[in-house]
């Protein structure tokens, strides 16, 4: 299995049109190119955007037990991420001592389903982990 990529190439503010076809050239064709400066803030803002669309990044919300749910920032994971993916991401313990977790949204068949440590993400789900104490 290959990981993915993407492309930038930089300084477009002072490259020729000659110059961007030539390095376009040079690249697989199958591969996201986005151009940019940089120097001269052209596709910054959009280049954020266009990494998460290609890559293969989602968005999963955490709701720790009893509170309220962080709706502002969501945890970026890779797309193909399980509930043990983020148990990893957010403390060494929360494996070794996972009790269930609660999926609401894309990748629940109703709200607040009890899932295992195997259950595949969806981009949007809110996700709760129960741990022994």
């Amino acid at each position: 299995m290959f990981e993915k990529a993407v492309i930038a190439i930089n300084k477009i503010d002072i490259a020729t049109p000659e110059d961007i076809a030539r390095a376009r050239s040079a690249l697989p064709e199958d591969w996201p190119i986005m151009e940019i400066s940089a120097f001269k803030d052209i596709g910054l803002t959009e280049l954020k955007d266009f990494i998460y669309d290609n890559l293969g990044f989602m968005r999963v919300f955490l709701k720790p037990q009893g509170q309220e749910a962080d709706l502002e920032e969501p945890l970026i994971v890779k797309d193909d991420s399980t509930v043990e993916t983020i148990c990893n991401k957010l403390h060494r313990d929360f494996v070794r001592k996972f009790r269930f977790g609660r999926i609401q949204g894309p990748s629940a068949k109703f709200d607040w389903q009890r899932v295992g440590l195997d259950h595949q993400l969806k981009d949007g789900d809110l996700l709760t982990i129960v741990v022994k104490r």
